[in-house]
C-alpha cells in the first residue's frame, strides 16, 4: 500500500495547488469549500489584454442562462486558455453572501463550469456595463472583446443562429471568437 501513497501524494499536491487560487480555473477546478468565488470588484478586463474575452453575465435562477452555460463550457474546451478568456459574472443573486457562495459553487459543480467565475454581490459591475452598453438588464448578457480590449460583439439573451433562428450559443459565439482571433 505504501507505493500507491507515494505516487498519489504528489498528484494530490498538484491538484490542491491548482484549485487553491480562489477562482474556478480554466481547466475546471472548483475552489476549495473554504475559499470563496472572487467578488466582481476584483475583475479587471485590462488584465486579459492579449486574449479574446467572452464576458458573460448570468444568474443561477435564470432559465436562459442554464441553456447557454453548457455552450460556454464547450467553448472553454474548444479554445486555448492563452488565446481566449471565458469569464462568468454571477449577478442578481440574493441572500447572505455565505449562502450565495455555496449556491454558486454547487451550481458550478452541477453544470461542470470550467471557466473563471466572479460574484457580483451588489450588482454594481453588471449595472455599470448595462448602462455603458445598453444591456437593458437582460440575462444572460454576453460581451466579446478583442485582444486590445475593444468591444467586438454583444448578445442579450441566448444567441440564435440568424439564418435558421435556432438557439445556437456554441455556434454563434464560437464563430465570433474565431473571427476575433483571426483579426476579422
Amino acid at each position: 500500500m505504501m507505493p500507491k501513497l507515494r505516487f498519489c501524494f504528489p498528484a494530490l499536491l498538484v491538484v490542491l495547488a491548482a484549485v487553491g487560487c480562489g477562482r474556478i480555473d480554466e481547466t475546471g477546478g472548483l475552489p476549495p469549500e473554504n475559499v470563496d468565488i472572487p467578488l466582481a470588484s476584483e475583475f479587471d478586463l485590462d488584465s486579459y489584454r492579449g486574449k479574446a474575452v467572452l464576458l458573460n453575465f448570468w444568474a443561477t435562477w435564470c432559465g436562459p442562462c442554464k441553456i447557454e452555460i453548457p455552450a460556454l463550457v464547450k467553448l472553454r474546451k474548444s479554445f486555448k486558455p492563452e488565446d481566449v478568456a471565458i469569464i462568468g459574472i454571477s449577478t442578481g443573486e440574493y441572500g447572505a453572501q455565505p449562502k450565495v457562495q455555496r449556491l454558486l459553487k454547487e451550481f458550478a459543480a452541477d453544470f461542470g463550469i470550467n471557466y473563471e467565475l466572479y460574484y457580483d454581490h451588489d450588482n454594481s459591475l453588471f449595472s455599470a456595463w448595462a448602462r455603458r452598453e445598453s444591456l437593458m438588464g437582460a440575462l444572460p448578457s454576453t460581451l466579446l472583446f478583442d485582444a486590445s480590449g475593444e468591444l467586438r460583439g454583444k448578445h442579450l439573451g441566448v444567441p440564435h443562429n440568424r439564418r435558421t433562428g435556432e438557439i445556437d450559443p456554441f455556434g454563434v459565439l464560437g464563430a465570433e471568437i474565431e473571427a476575433i482571433i483571426d483579426g476579422r
